[in-house]
Parts: structure tokens; C-alpha cells; sequence
């Protein structure tokens, strides 16, 4: 399979956010580690109403990502990211209404 951009939106609970920063800041560096990306520049954003976007890039489409559930430091990092954030969607960006919707880099 192709490599693949994945696009992911976290939605933070109240009164979550360091602790969902916190875990950003070790989820990039995991899916690094596990040799499952592509060379793509691994960027995360804030948008309005709470939400941070992260992308990356998957080196072989789905398997990467089936790979990825099955890898302990990753799921254990989701597991967690659960606890203190919704998962959700593009469509559920303020932004995404915008034809050029502006995001504010975050450098964790």
C-alpha cells in the first residue's frame, strides 16, 4: 500500500489541555520510534473551540496503522489521550467552514 497523510483531530475536555499537551509531546516521537512514518515533517496545530490537529504520515497506508495498534507505547498513548480528549473530525473544526482557515502552530 502507498504511504498515506493522516489527519487527526483531538477535541480537549475541560480542564485537560496540559495534560493532552503532555501527551502530544510524546506521541509524535512514539510513532517516529516505531519506524511506522515516512520522512513527512510530523506537525501538529491548535485550531479554535479547543481543538489541536496533528498530521503525519503513514509509510504503507493501513498497514502502518494496523501495525500501530498493536504497538505498546503507541497504544498505551492512546489509551491515555482517550481519558482527557474526544477523537473527532475535520468537519468539527470552526475553521473548516473557511476557505483558507488559519491554525496556530504548536511546538511542544
Amino acid at each position: 500500500m502507498p504511504a498515506e497523510i493522516v489527519t487527526c483531530v483531538y477535541k480537549v475536555k475541560p480542564g485537560k489541555d496540559a495534560e493532552l499537551r503532555a501527551l502530544l509531546k510524546r506521541h509524535g516521537p512514539a510513532l517516529v520510534a516505531s519506524g511506522l512514518l515516512t520522512a513527512h515533517p510530523h506537525t501538529l496545530f491548535q485550531a479554535s473551540g479547543g481543538f489541536y490537529v496533528e498530521i503525519f504520515e503513514w509509510k504503507d497506508g493501513e498497514t502502518s496503522a494496523h501495525a500501530a495498534h498493536s504497538h505498546p507505547a503507541i497504544g498505551a498513548i492512546w489509551q491515555a489521550m482517550g481519558l482527557v480528549c474526544h477523537f473527532s473530525c475535520l468537519a468539527e473544526l470552526p475553521e473548516s467552514t473557511k476557505p483558507f482557515a488559519h491554525f496556530a502552530s504548536v511546538v511542544l
